[in-house]
């Protein structure tokens, strides 16, 4: 994720915002086929943008909206009734809450 430019590998943070909310669609959607690949693609984007550098990167409102977008998905994958079973999904989730600065939303 980068800033408005996109070069190399960077994404628009508006594309990125797109991706995070379809990932969560999808892991809710179909969890049987799709809820651990996604909930550890949130977790790693949890990871980058609670880095240091990456949030050098990235102009102060693109990060809030970045991590809104995430804290929002997330926090609808470890509410979902379909995920109950899914335990270490939900823990993951959890985790990469904590990750971004919302520990207690998890709860």
């Amino acid at each position: 994720v980068g800033g408005g430019t996109p070069s190399g590998g960077d994404v628009p943070a508006p594309v990125a915002i797109v991706l995070l909310s379809a990932l969560g669609a999808f892991a809710k959607c179909r969890p049987d086929l799709y809820a651990q690949g996604a909930c550890g693609l949130l977790s790693k984007v949890a990871d980058a943008l609670g880095s240091e550098q990456t949030a050098e990167g990235l102009s102060e409102t693109k990060s809030a909206a970045l991590l809104q977008t995430l804290k929002q998905v997330l926090l609808t994958l470890v509410k979902s009734d379909k995920l109950r079973d899914l335990e270490t999904v939900r823990e993951t989730c959890a985790s990469s809450l904590g990750k971004i600065g919302f520990e207690d939303a998890a709860q």
